[in-house]
């Protein structure tokens, strides 16, 4: 039963709190996204309201007052003289200060009283964070987003002057490429996000296309990346000395083989045939092939040594003659 009552407490205090936001802005200008829509009607956009004597929407219909814990819900947030929206917080004894970009009173941003600046950072819920890059309120060069990285790389730093519509208004460096106005109210969203969503860590809901001056020079950066005619053509001169010294290459290499391949298969002039192995019926035995002119060139008919002695019938033996003949018989 208590818990119950606790909700229809809440319930009820809620009620009330939607119904005095709506009486509180009764009457008031009404706030527009950058694409030039109406913020809607809920208490989570009834929170922004014009500043005093300025056509910028900041988050003054809050009832946690400036410089409060945020554990009690958004704080009051502060207008700035350049446009800017100063939120600050004290959590756990430490003050917390952040830059916002909100919404305008005028529906097209680009006709002036308006900032027309990060389009391309801005999260669902329509606006973004900016950073100083001196760490104040009146910094001149200020960063899109959550983070002071353009500060020290000085790419996309944007310039905002001291007060808003003054003679420096936004100014980008040359190597960034800013969304134009007209890109940006024709792509931003206008989503009833709470607004815890708009913290510099959101993901940008409004992509805006290059504005001509810097999508002209954008162009121009990028087709000085590309290959000159002079590099593209000793890149293909320096490919074909390639394929040709590797075709020499390969050419050389085969007549080489093919030489070798010859002198090993034909006999030089002069050379022996080499030796052979015939076969006769006592077994294997090596003998030299001579060529046909060669053979018996050099044989000789045998001979008695010089030195051996003749051999003769002993002294003593007679003669022997075959008798004769008989006599014929008369």
């Amino acid at each position: 039963m208590i818990a119950e009552m606790k909700l229809l407490s809440t319930v009820i205090s809620a009620t009330f709190l939607f119904e005095l936001a709506l009486a509180q802005v009764s009457g008031q200008a009404t706030c527009y996204f950058a694409n030039g829509t109406a913020t809607p009607k809920t208490p989570d956009y009834l929170q922004y309201q014009a500043c005093s004597g300025s056509a910028i929407c900041c988050g003054l219909n809050r009832l946690n007052p400036s410089n409060g814990d945020p554990a009690n819900g958004f704080t009051m947030d502060e207008c700035l003289p350049n446009g800017l929206c100063q939120n600050r917080v004290t959590e756990n004894g430490i003050g917390k200060v952040s830059y916002w970009v909100d919404f305008c009173t005028n529906s097209d941003v680009s006709a002036g009283g308006c900032l027309d600046v990060c389009h391309e950072t801005k999260n669902a819920f329509g606006n973004t964070a900016m950073v100083p890059c001196d760490g104040t309120s009146t910094s001149d060069r200020w960063c899109c987003g959550g983070t002071k990285d353009c500060c020290t790389s000085n790419v996309g730093v944007v310039r905002l002057a001291q007060v808003l519509g003054g003679s420096l208004s936004s100014v980008v460096s040359s190597s960034t490429t800013l969304s134009s106005a007209a890109s940006s109210r024709a792509s931003a969203t206008g989503s009833s996000t709470s607004p815890a969503s708009a913290d510099a860590s959101s993901t940008p809901s409004s992509t805006g296309a290059a504005s001509g001056s810097n999508s002209s020079s954008s162009s121009s950066s990028g087709s000085g990346s590309k290959l000159s005619g002079g590099t593209i053509a000793g890149i293909v001169i320096g490919a074909l000395a390639g394929i040709a010294l590797l075709a020499a290459a390969i050419f050389f290499a085969r007549r080489a083989a093919m030489w070798k391949k010859k002198a090993s298969v034909t006999p030089e002039a002069g050379v022996a045939p080499p030796y052979t192995q015939h076969t006769n019926g006592y077994g294997s035995a090596g003998t030299y092939d001579a060529p046909t002119s060669d053979k018996y060139a050099h044989a000789h008919q045998g001979e008695m040594y010089g030195s051996a002695p003749a051999h003769e019938l002993p002294g003593g033996a007679m003669d022997s003659e075959l008798p004769a003949p008989d006599a014929p018989k008369k």
